[in-house]
């Protein structure tokens, strides 16, 4: 069952200037979006259909059930739909789409996402729209707070039911592989260490966290990177030894292969 099709905007007049947006669209087979461009940041989730979504550069991306893509702020791009859809979609302002880039979250060198068909996406879309149209203005800053939230769950893919409490044991876990980036860890005795068998280790921890152990703490590790990269006047290969990897073009590799930059591109952007 979808959400009932509605959508609603606050703080700016029409449908593309507001700093607020949150709701459900259907399109019929055929329609396209040529040359769409927003001020603000968005991401569209596609319940069913089929299209094709083409970036700044004349890329062509397919657009399938469980896929978001993403609309970059004053980005044109073209959506064409090859069947009949229905879209739930949410946009921010510009702001946090930079603050995404910049903890590597959003790229645009990555403008559809893989998510997958979880029942929780379409409710919280509707859960969100329900919320930004019943909130006073006063209390928009709380809305755009959760909001922001749901975006990064979509970006990294989480698969957790939000809310939803971990146990103490997959806890722990994720406290141990954020720890010591540097060093070698096995994972094995992590699962040891907190008190599991290492195969319902990782069951627990991926249905728990949205990714497995291995993918978690690569994950910590890019997000450190990132901070170096922005923060520090570090070279290249000393944040890959800071980070553990036997040299920079292993550390260069896996970061452009999950922000979509290399370490040296990424922060050219971000001076």
């Amino acid at each position: 069952m979808f959400p009932t099709v509605g959508s609603v905007y606050r703080l700016g007049a029409g449908n593309r200037a507001a700093q607020f947006r949150c709701g459900v669209t259907a399109n019929r087979a055929g329609s396209e979006e040529l040359g769409f461009v927003t001020p603000q940041y968005a991401v569209v989730y596609v319940l069913c259909g089929r299209g094709q979504y083409v970036d700044a550069q004349g890329r062509v991306h397919r657009l399938a059930a469980g896929d978001a893509y993403q609309r970059f702020p004053s980005k044109r791009h073209d959506v064409k739909w090859e069947s009949d859809c229905v879209r739930c979609f949410l946009a921010v302002p510009c702001q946090v789409f930079e603050l995404l880039e910049l903890t590597g979250l959003a790229s645009q060198a990555r403008p559809v996402l893989r998510v997958g068909g979880d029942r929780w996406i379409a409710k919280e879309f509707s859960a969100l729209r329900a919320e930004l149209g019943a909130c006073p203005d006063e209390r928009l800053i709380d809305v755009l707070a959760r909001m922001q939230q749901f975006l990064v769950r979509l970006l990294r893919g989480d698969r957790a039911r939000p809310g939803a409490a971990l146990d103490a044991p997959i806890a722990q876990a994720m406290q141990v592989l954020s720890e010591d980036l540097a060093g070698r860890i096995a994972l094995p005795a992590v699962a040891r260490r907190v008190g599991m068998g290492y195969s319902a280790f990782r069951k627990q921890f991926a249905e728990q966290a949205g990714l497995s152990p291995r993918d978690f703490r690569i994950r910590r590790r890019i997000e450190r990177a990132v901070a170096l990269l922005t923060r520090e006047n570090l070279r290249i290969k000393e944040i890959a030894a800071r980070l553990g990897y036997p040299d920079e073009y292993a550390f260069s590799a896996q970061f452009k292969k999950r922000t979509g930059l290399s370490p040296r591109a990424f922060r050219e952007r971000h001076a």
